[in-house]
């Protein structure tokens, strides 16, 4: 299976695109519901590839069952 087509659209990148198109008024207020769900899926993805235990962007960070993680 190709995971990295998923990893791209389900991304950070496409989530900040979405939100600057429902800031501008060309998506509804029901667009915020899928960009919350891509927002989470891309952290979901960044802690199953974590491998560091520091890293600047926090979910990226080994999962120790943060608050934050969970």
């Amino acid at each position: 299976m190709k995971v990295k087509y998923v990893v791209h659209v389900l991304s950070a990148t496409v989530a900040a695109a979405l939100k600057t198109l429902h800031v501008i008024n060309i998506l509804p207020a029901v667009a915020l519901t899928t960009i919350e769900f891509i927002e989470k899926f891309d952290s979901l993805f960044d802690i199953f590839n974590s491998s560091t235990v520091i890293d600047k962007k926090s979910y990226r960070q080994a999962f120790t069952g943060a608050q934050h993680q969970l």
